[in-house]
């Protein structure tokens, strides 16, 4: 099997013109050491072509933030005052052609409707604590259905119900009474999704959520104490949630949850496999992946179990169960065979993971932060968090959160 990455196989022009909105038309580096005099001989003949418009002189280097249990690697520009004559550094989102588009945190990815093979299927995309956009892959263009605002500051993951006709968006929120869980409808005459969503559950701090592909029945969590619930009841609004045996009043704390995962403060969602058997818990701040096996006697998860990776341990391994180590592992995607590709963010690659717990590298060069493409262990990402896999046309699609791009990977 030959694999090939480049963020130009399925959308055109974004090798090229699908930029950072950071980067400028042209950029001149340093070929030894980080640094160059700008005031040289050599610099002045630039300055003096007349093709050039305008020149702006920029430092910059990447950085290590981390903010309680969070990490992020990003890039600290030191730039002159002409530099907003090169960028739109006010807004990052930008919609269009694929030529013009722009992504600026790109974060969890879903496919709308299954298409024909041979016809790439259409994309939606959450950017991180910036809203929600729709990347049209016949049309080849992007657009935003809703930003951030009025309740909704931290959309996480979305899920489709069985006939694609309801997209369900979870909101991270600080209480029981915020905004937990929004819908938005397919129209029937339109055919696509309209721009604004409705309000169907009120609860704490959701990561994510996940339809059962077989049942259609919906699972969510919270962060507060890693509880993990069931939708009981989609007829009426608010969403009737709870357990087993018991619903919890919308607003008020879910106390009637079916178990918690570990402990307090757990960030993790659920990604359940297309057989609907088995699916996994993975916990991004806390560097691992468990697993929960359904019972489909009583058409509920099990407790999950610790399956890879080591809890609270961050760092780069290879290996089988809890001997590998993940640093913010995320989004995850199944092939036909129940391998689960999961988007190990701040090792900046794709890992592996088999149906025996065998972990290892699909794409990228772990702890190697940058932008190249080129072949599977060739290509760099920079925090890459998302990643979706269509298996009709057997391609990959990346959301690169660092490089701000969407990139490809197909399966020859």
């Amino acid at each position: 099997m030959i694999c090939t990455l480049s963020v130009f196989n399925g959308f055109k022009g974004l090798n090229t013109k699908l930029l950072s909105v950071f980067d400028p038309d042209l950029k001149i580096t340093a070929i030894e050491g980080k640094v160059f005099d700008p005031t040289t001989n050599i610099f002045k003949k630039v300055y003096d072509l007349s093709e050039v418009l305008q020149i702006c002189d920029v430092l910059q280097e990447n950085a290590f933030v981390r903010y309680g249990d969070r990490h992020e690697i990003p890039v600290l520009k030191g730039v002159d005052p002409s530099y907003h004559h090169f960028v739109q550094i006010d807004s990052a989102i930008i919609d269009g052609e694929f030529e013009k588009a722009q992504f600026e945190t790109p974060f969890w990815m879903a496919f709308a409707r299954p298409e024909v093979e041979g016809t790439p299927r259409n994309l939606f995309l959450i950017e991180e604590d910036r809203g929600l956009r729709f990347i049209n892959m016949q049309e080849q263009t992007v657009s935003t259905l809703f930003s951030t605002g009025n309740g909704v500051y931290r959309p996480r993951t979305m899920a489709f119900t069985l006939d694609y006709d309801t997209m369900i968006i979870v909101n991270d929120a600080g209480s029981w009474t915020d905004i937990g869980t929004i819908i938005l409808a397919r129209d029937p005459l339109l055919g696509r999704f309209l721009d604004s969503w409705k309000t169907v559950m009120n609860h704490k701090q959701c990561n994510g959520g996940a339809v059962h592909p077989i049942t259609g029945e919906y699972w969510f969590n919270s962060y507060e104490k890693s509880q993990v619930y069931k939708v009981k009841d989609r007829s009426t609004i608010p969403w009737k949630y709870g357990n087993a045996t018991a619903i919890n009043p919308n607003g008020s704390e879910g106390l009637n949850y079916f178990f918690l995962v570990q402990d307090n403060g757990w960030e993790f969602n659920i990604q359940i496999a297309p057989s609907g058997s088995f699916a996994y818990i993975v916990s991004k701040n806390k560097h691992y992946i468990a697993r929960m096996e359904f019972n489909s006697a009583t058409g509920n998860f099990e407790k999950p179990q610790p399956y890879v990776g080591f809890i609270n341990k961050a760092g780069f391994a290879e290996g089988v169960g809890q001997s590998a180590l993940f640093w913010e592992p995320h989004q995850g995607t199944f092939d036909d065979e129940d391998n689960f590709y999961v988007a190990d963010g701040l090792n900046h690659c794709i890992r592996k993971v088999t149906p025996t717990g065998q972990v290892s590298t699909f794409a990228g060069r772990p702890g190697n932060s940058g932008y190249s493409d080129g072949a599977l262990r060739d290509a760099q990402f920079s925090g890459p968090f998302g990643i979706v896999y269509d298996n009709i046309n057997q391609t990959f699609y990346i959301a690169d959160r660092g490089n701000h791009r969407i990139r490809t990977i197909i399966v020859e």
